[in-house]
Formats: structure tokens, C-alpha cells, sequence
């Protein structure tokens, strides 16, 4: 299918601190101009991009930026005037957030990359336009259940019956879930530049609505309002796409099927996810609601951003590929992971073994008891760079996936609990990366024995084992000398 190309629509370029400026004192009157300066920009970082880009490398790129954004708004909050406890505040909105995308942002995003290749060039446009008013719908409920249920959430989900910013924060993630369709759109037109350049365009821009008000010394709050702005200028750039790469014609088939595709992922997805957040509400729990221990595990709760962002951005990539062709496509992502942990798995093994001594001096010393989260996290690599699982969703073998995540939940919940007793919320952290070992494995297995398909077809197994035994030793090394 051809995409053409979008029509930009060309306005004044401003300085960016009378940009930030005006969108701050007036943000609805703001966003019409700002998503037209953000077509300007992005058109022109395009043009510049001439260098030989693949798609699996913009897909990897763009992964980075946005999971490494994420991070670096996390760092930079550390250095920041503000109290423990206030980012606390913002972790714990993140927290949330996790809890309200986890069961089907991902599973729609995933199914829609190899369910797309499936279709013919009529009903193509179909899909693109249906999956957005999906998406808005699953949104807009979202956002109703959590507004009209706040104080009951939140005592569950924190402890507490108020939480600052609250409101504000769902009006951006109103905005924000839908947005996810673009990048997933530029990967179905195979348009890396596309990919990349906007990529590159809204991780700038996260930075500069979100710090602009906390550098200026201004009320918390308006950092949240620009997190509002910057989901709605996004919000308008997939309006623009879906009217010029979609149809707005409605054909049930097309949604049927490709919901009934996406069930057994979002449930997949929701065990999973519950797991993930399980671990917040324990910690909450466990610790009486204390913001700033719950800051001390999220900080270190986090996987290394560039070997998610990059094997997830080869994941996204693949799919379509072994979708459509399988041989070609299963022996380019046995050759691309190699060459991924090539790269991850000597940089996860220096951050291991150094962590004890950087992780406070790029946060501060307070989060020092976060580095052993971090290490334990580090070791979800050698699941992660394992990809069964992008074998299976391009086999659109999505039921079997719910089965083996009903038996990882489990397994993760049960140890948790014994981990937080025993160990405190680093036993939380070790339960996650069990129950991670325990997906990929299984997987692997049902792949032999359903499908023929061996872990050599799509790993080199002698270069992968030897990584991960090297990597076991390092950490073993690193818990006896710190």
C-alpha cells in the first residue's frame, strides 16, 4: 500500500523558550500552532536524513527514545530542587498509568503488525482508520473509570484517597494511549525516516514540556499541564495520519478479526501486567503507602532502556517479516539478535559490575539502595534477547501465550510474597525475573514440540549460552565483593 506523503503545513518558527512560554500560559490556543511547527520540524529533520537507514534500525531507535525519555525524565527529576517525596508523586502516576495500558496497549500494537499484512490493499486503509476509533474507545473508557472511581482506586491501588495531580495526568494519558498508533503506522508503510524523525521530534519535545516549568521554578503542577499539551499536539499528528493513510469506511469483519486475534494477547498481557503491578501494590502494602521507599524501587525497577528499546524495536520489526515470509524473515532475526547481544550483553555486564558506584551519582545518594533493583533488573536480558516469543506472534499463535502467562502469574505472585518477607522489595524484584525465565522457556518449548520449529532455527544457541553463563558469573562475583 502507497502512502502519500503528508501535506505540511508551514508557520513561523519560534524560539523554543517563547514556544514553551506560550504553550504554558495558554495551552488550548497553543496546540493547533505547535502540531503545525511539529510538521514543519519533522518534515525537515526527514529531508536530512539521508544516510541508509533499515527499518528494524529506525524501529530500535525509536524505542530508545522513547523508553530512554522516559529515563532521562526520571533522571533529570533526580538532580532536580524537588523532594523525594514529590517524585514520589510522579512514580506513583506512572505507576498508575502501567496499571491502565498494561492488559491491551501492547497486545493491539503487536497483533496490528501482523494482522495489517494479512489483508488486501482495499481493506488496508479500513483497518488503519477502525484500530483508531478502537483505540479511542478503550481510552476514553479508561479515562471515565478512573476519574469517576478515583478515591476507591486509589486506596486500593496506594493506600491513600488523594493523589496530587491526579486529574491532570489522565487528561494527558486521554490523549497519550491513542498517540501510540503512529509509530506502529510508519512501521506499516515502512517509512524508517518517517519513524525516526518523529521519533527524535516528541522525545525533545517530553523534555522540554515537562522540565521548561520546573527549571523556571514554577509550580509542579505546570509541568503536568505541559504533559497535557504535549498529548494533545501528538493526539492531532495521528488525526493527520489516519486521514491520510486510512479510510473511514467501517467493515465488522476487519475488527472482528482482529480483536478475536488480540483476546488472547490482551489476556496474555493483563496476567502479565498484573504481575508487574502486583509488585507496586505489594510494595505499597507492605511499606504503609511510604512514597519514598515506593521511589526507591521504581527507580531501580527498571530495565536497561537500550537493550528494551532495542530488542523490542527488532521484535516490531520482524513480525511482519515472518508473517509474510517466513524463511527469510526467521534467518534475519537469527542473524540481528546475534549482532544485538554483541552489543548488550558486554554493556549490562560493565553496568552490573559498576552500578554500586554510579547509580547514586547519576540520581542521588539517596537512591544508592536502588542499584540492587537495577542489578537484579540487568539480568531480564537474557530472557528479553531471546525472541520466541516474536516467533510465535508472527505464527499469530496468541493463545497459548495466555495459557503459559496464567502459569508465569502465578509463579511471580507466589514469589513475591515470599521475596518482600524475606528479602524486602529486592526479593520482589528477583520474583519478576524468575517468572521472566519461566515465559521464555516454556515458549521455546511449545515451539519444538507444536510447531517443529527448534531454538536453532532462530537463535545461535552456542553464542547465546555462553553469554548468559558469563553473565550469571558477573553477578555472582558482584553480590560477594559489594
Amino acid at each position: 500500500m502507497k502512502i502519500r506523503p503528508i501535506r505540511v503545513i508551514r508557520v513561523p518558527i519560534v524560539s523554543q523558550n517563547h514556544l514553551a512560554q506560550s504553550i504554558i500560559k495558554n495551552p488550548r490556543s497553543s496546540a493547533k500552532s505547535v502540531s503545525s511547527a511539529f510538521q514543519l520540524y519533522h518534515l525537515s529533520i526527514q529531508k536530512k536524513l539521508n544516510l541508509k537507514l533499515s527499518l528494524t534500525r529506525a524501529s530500535q531507535i525509536s524505542q530508545l527514545l522513547r523508553r530512554g525519555g522516559n529515563i532521562l525524565v526520571a533522571i533529570l527529576l533526580a538532580k532536580t530542587h524537588l523532594p523525594p517525596a514529590d517524585i514520589g508523586v510522579y512514580e506513583t502516576l506512572t505507576f498508575l498509568c502501567s496499571i491502565a495500558d498494561f492488559f491491551w496497549l501492547n497486545a493491539l500494537l503487536q497483533i496490528g503488525l501482523s494482522y495489517f499484512p494479512t489483508l488486501s490493499d482495499t481493506d488496508k486503509p479500513k483497518f488503519l482508520f477502525q484500530q483508531f476509533l478502537i483505540f479511542n474507545l478503550i481510552s476514553l473508557g479508561l479515562f471515565s473509570f478512573f476519574i469517576l472511581l478515583k478515591s476507591k482506586l486509589l486506596l486500593v491501588l496506594t493506600g491513600q484517597t488523594e493523589l496530587p495531580f491526579y486529574e491532570i495526568y489522565w487528561y494527558f494519558l486521554l490523549f497519550y494511549f491513542p498517540s501510540f498508533l503512529i509509530e506502529s503506522h510508519y512501521l506499516l508503510a515502512q517509512n524508517a525516516k518517517a519513524l525516526l524523525s518523529y521519533s527524535i521530534l516528541t522525545f525533545f519535545l517530553q523534555q522540554i514540556f515537562f522540565f521548561y516549568p520546573i527549571l523556571t521554578q514554577s509550580d509542579f503542577k505546570q509541568s503536568f499541564y505541559g504533559l497535557v499539551l504535549l498529548g494533545i499536539v501528538k493526539y492531532i499528528w495521528l488525526i493527520i495520519n489516519v486521514l491520510k493513510m486510512g479510510a473511514m469506511d467501517f467493515k465488522i469483519q476487519i475488527s472482528k478479526k482482529y480483536l478475536i486475534l488480540a483476546l488472547p494477547l490482551m489476556g496474555y498481557s493483563a496476567l502479565n501486567g498484573l504481575a508487574m503491578n502486583f509488585d507496586g501494590v505489594l510494595i505499597n502494602w507492605f511499606y504503609k503507602g511510604d512514597k519514598t521507599i515506593f521511589a526507591l524501587y521504581r527507580y531501580g525497577a527498571r530495565e536497561l532502556p537500550i537493550s528494551l528499546a532495542m530488542s523490542i524495536g527488532l521484535s516490531n520489526a520482524i513480525v511482519p517479516m515472518i508473517a509474510t515470509h517466513y524463511e527469510s524473515g526467521i534467518y534475519e532475526l537469527k542473524q540481528k539478535s546475534k549482532r544485538l547481544w554483541h552489543q548488550l550483553f558486554p554493556l549490562s555486564m560493565l553496568l552490573l559490575m559498576t552500578s554500586h558506584y554510579w547509580y547514586p551519582k547519576v540520581f542521588r545518594p539517596e537512591f544508592a539502595q536502588s542499584a540492587g533493583v537495577f542489578d537484579i533488573y540487568l539480568l531480564l536480558i537474557i530472557s528479553r534477547l531471546l525472541f520466541s516469543n516474536t516467533v510465535l506472534m508472527a505464527l499469530n499463535e496468541t493463545k497459548i501465550l495466555f495459557k503459559i502467562s496464567i502459569l508465569e502469574t502465578i509463579l511471580n505472585l507466589f514469589l513475591s510474597i515470599i521475596g518482600i518477607f524475606y528479602w524486602g522489595f529486592i526479593g520482589v524484584a528477583g520474583a519478576t525475573m524468575l517468572a521472566y525465565w519461566f515465559e521464555k522457556i516454556a515458549i521455546v518449548v511449545y515451539l519444538k514440540r507444536k510447531h517443529g520449529i527448534k531454538l536453532s532455527d532462530y537463535t545461535d544457541v552456542k553464542v547465546y549460552i555462553s553469554y548468559v553463563v558469563v553473565f550469571l558469573i558477573f553477578y555472582w562475583v558482584k553480590t560477594i565483593i559489594v
